[in-house]
């Protein structure tokens, strides 16, 4: 399997409750970090409770080169409360035998969890302070 056959199978399978199927055993992850220090199952055990509070995923970029993958990925978070924001994602791949061996993902989390407890993130005041006659 290609590399963009494997990243959009991937993708795809978030929802389908078989995204794991995706991930080596021997996964290096770095979260916010081009240091992937971290393993397969931090990367489970974060993506796994992001992916629970999303209800869609689409990939708004892709390019590959090789076996590595740059993606945007642009996911549907739902709150709690109901609410809806899209968070879009860089994501950085590397794919060998069908499987994605490496992964940087950088996530805005303060903005996350501030949705998510239904809290507005600093940004968003910023933003909704400039808009103020």
């Amino acid at each position: 399997m290609t590399t963009k056959q494997t990243v959009l199978n991937y993708y795809s399978a978030i929802h389908a409750e078989n995204w794991q199927d995706y991930i080596s055993d021997k996964l290096a992850y770095g979260f916010n970090s081009a240091e992937q220090n971290l393993g397969k199952q931090d990367y489970l055990q974060g993506a796994g409770n992001f992916f629970n509070s999303t209800t869609n995923v689409e990939l708004a970029h892709l390019v590959v080169e090789g076996d590595k993958a740059a993606v945007i990925a642009r996911y549907t978070a739902k709150s709690p409360a109901g609410a809806t924001q899209i968070f879009e994602v860089p994501e950085f791949l590397t794919v060998r035998d069908g499987k994605i061996v490496a992964s940087s993902i950088y996530l805005d989390g303060a903005a996350f969890m501030a949705f998510i407890k239904g809290e507005q993130s600093s940004l968003a005041a910023f933003i909704q302070l400039q808009h103020i006659p």
